[in-house]
Formats: structure tokens, C-alpha cells, sequence
């Protein structure tokens, strides 16, 4: 399906760390905790999460542990390290949240689509991105939330997408897609949606401009308060 350019926007879907939530530093603090710990050297942490982009970290643990030929846990040293880590470690973007806010006072619906897993339990204490959606003052603002674990295939197959469409009782052409990596710009594109491809959190040398294709490029959350959003209620009436 191709979106309409010039469709009004009842809703928007997030991704959610590198475009909503800054937790680049502590995961890679949790990568480099992980490798060292069982003495990987190459990849470098650097380096992991440069490939990382767009990708389930679980995976790319797993294609470690099977490139070295046993089983290493990875994923549960990087899990100890990353959800132990200090109140303050993880925030919002600059202007996320004005963004958000100005969204949720105009009634556009919105939800998140993440690689993340949802909610899990870790070690007897609470984790997933829904916990820190609630330390960071903003799960109230969301109607739908989509973690690693409520997909059978992950971005860029569309699933998640269309499953927080429908969840919203939402329509693609109304619908734009927000997220730093080139699979998320193709799950919006295959489900139908608009694309916007948030580069606030991409460092500059791993920007893919060009060959992303959104339809939206912006280096600021404030682009987005452009689109010519309306709310349902607004439609109705």
C-alpha cells in the first residue's frame, strides 16, 4: 500500500530507544560489560551497536555465541548490567516529551513498537520498556505498547505496526511511523503508513539518508508538530 502525502494524521507510532528514550550510554555500558565479561574482543561494544541499528539484540547475541561456537548466556549478562543500571540513566530526547504532550492535548492517538521486550520479569524486580516508560512520566500518553515478545516477526516485517493499528482503531493512510533506523522506515512503508526517519538520535556518520526512503526527514521531534494532525473526535464532530 502507498500512504496519501497529503492525508491528514490521526496517529503516530514510536519507536522507542534511539528515537523516543536516550539510552544509548547504558547500553553501551551493558554491551561492553557483557563482551569483556566473556572475553570477547572483537566486536567491539562500538562496534556491536553500530550494527545493532534496526535489529533484535537477542539475535545478534545469539549469532556471537554461535560465531564462537558455545553458549555464553550473552543475553542475560547484558540484562544483569542494563537493568541494574542508576535512576537517571535513561531519558528523553530533547523536546520528546513537548512533542508528546502537545500530540495527547490535540487527541492523536499513539503508540510504540519496540525491539525492546515489553515486560519481563528479571531477577525477581520488574523490567521491559513499559517499567521505564513509567519512570520517565510518559505511559499514560501511550494507547498501545509493543515489545519483542508480542510479535512472531519483528521490524521490518509490519506486524507490530498493524497490530498497534488495530489495537488503536487506526488506518494506515492516517497513520505516520517514527524511528531512527531503516527498518522501521520499511515496516511503516510495508504496512502502509508514512515514514519519518528521526535522526535526533543517529550519530552523523551512521546516518542512511538517501537510501531510507521515508517520506519524513527530521532532526528535531519539533519537525513532526508540522504534519497536518487532527483528532478523531475532531472528525466526528
Amino acid at each position: 500500500m502507498t500512504p496519501r502525502n497529503n492525508s491528514l494524521v490521526t496517529t503516530v507510532i514510536w519507536d522507542f530507544d534511539d528515537t523516543l528514550v536516550d539510552s544509548f550510554n547504558a547500553r553501551l555500558e551493558a554491551t561492553r560489560y557483557t563482551l569483556t565479561s566473556a572475553g570477547i574482543i572483537y566486536p567491539t561494544a562500538e562496534a556491536f551497536m553500530a550494527n545493532l541499528r534496526g535489529s533484535a539484540i537477542d539475535q545478534a547475541f545469539a549469532n556471537i555465541e554461535a560465531q564462537q561456537g558455545k553458549p555464553l548466556d550473552l543475553i542475560s549478562d547484558y540484562r544483569y548490567k542494563y537493568w541494574g543500571k542508576a535512576p537517571g540513566a535513561v531519558r528523553l530526547y530533547p523536546d520528546v516529551e513537548e512533542v508528546l504532550r502537545h500530540l495527547v492535548s490535540l487527541r492523536v492517538k499513539q503508540g510504540i513498537v519496540t525491539l525492546k521486550r515489553r515486560n519481563f520479569n528479571f531477577h525477581g524486580r520488574p523490567a521491559g520498556a513499559s517499567l521505564e516508560l513509567q519512570e520517565l512520566g510518559i505511559a499514560d500518553m501511550f494507547g498501545a505498547l509493543l515489545g519483542f515478545e508480542d510479535v512472531s516477526a519483528p521490524k521490518p516485517d509490519p506486524e507490530g505496526v498493524l497490530s498497534v493499528l488495530e489495537r488503536l482503531g487506526s488506518s494506515p493512510e492516517e497513520t505516520v511511523v517514527v524511528g531512527d533506523s531503516l527498518s522501521d522506515v520499511l515496516s511503516a512503508k510495508t504496512a502502509g503508513c508514512r515514514s519519518c526517519y528521526a535522526l535526533w538520535g543517529v550519530p552523523p556518520n551512521e546516518r542512511r539518508v538517501e537510501e531510507s526512503g521515508a517520506d519524513i526527514v527530521a532532526e528535531s521531534p519539533l519537525k513532526l508538530l508540522e504534519l497536518p494532525f487532527v483528532s478523531l473526535d475532531r472528525m466526528v464532530n
